[in-house]
């Protein structure tokens, strides 16, 4: 009986199945309350649910939701669009108007992490023991891990975002209602560290078929207080 929704990550795109057909899977399930491309979802694969103080007719939350593709072009992971990140934008401003001017604290998902996430790795020589070789944005580089922005998991992988970014993480910290970013797609990766008051969090996979060790499978839990949303475990 628990809710649920689902946002398509660039492997759904690759199954057998087209993506519609998956939809109508999902939403045959009473509990299913959105999926991207979903009914409730606009046509470039976004929807947000508003989260209400108990009770209450009042937001206290949102969580929005982004179909970050699968690839583009030149072969590289994509990201969640300029239409998207306009249409969330809206969505924004419309929460703050109705919360009397103050911006609605809220939380994003999409499969594909934000490029922003190299900014929680720091860029060292080409041979540095236990370097990462950088992708999507962080292609041509060597990171680490820092220390000082990743406050929880652990970097097991190369994080794998797309090359291009159409500006969602700039349009969150412009915003100021998005506080965490969640996204999964980097199976063995299951940190969470914070930039520019933003924290990215990525979730390790679940599936019996991911690569990795078997000890480096999970989900990941976020509870928020809904009188200090922000100050979430």
């Amino acid at each position: 009986g628990i809710p649920f929704v689902v946002v398509f990550g660039n492997h759904d795109y690759e199954a057998p199945m087209p993506i519609d057909q998956q939809v109508k899977i999902f939403e045959s399930y009473d509990t299913c309350i959105g999926v991207s491309y979903g009914a409730n979802s606009t046509e470039d694969g976004a929807f947000m649910l508003p989260i209400y103080l108990s009770g209450s007719d009042q937001a206290g939350m949102a969580l929005y939701f982004f179909d970050s593709g699968s690839y583009i072009a030149n072969g590289d992971y994509d990201t969640v669009s300029e239409e998207q990140v306009a249409w969330y934008n809206e969505q924004s401003a419309a929460l703050k108007a109705a919360n009397d001017g103050q911006a609605l604290p809220s939380v994003g998902f999409c499969h594909i992490p934000v490029p922003e996430v190299y900014q929680l790795l720091y860029e060292v020589p080409k041979g540095t023991k236990g370097a990462l070789k950088g992708i999507g944005v962080g292609k041509g580089n060597y990171y680490l891990p820092d220390e000082d922005k990743i406050f929880t998991g652990e970097v097991n992988e190369s994080p794998c975002p797309s090359s291009e970014n159409h500006g969602l993480f700039d349009a969150y910290r412009n915003n100021g209602d998005v506080f965490l970013t969640v996204n999964g797609h980097d199976h063995i990766n299951s940190f969470i560290g914070s930039f520019e008051g933003i924290d990215i969090a990525s979730a390790p996979g679940s599936s019996y078929t991911s690569y990795g060790a078997s000890d480096i499978r999970g989900a990941r839990l976020f509870r928020f207080s809904e009188y200090n949303v922000r100050d979430y475990e």
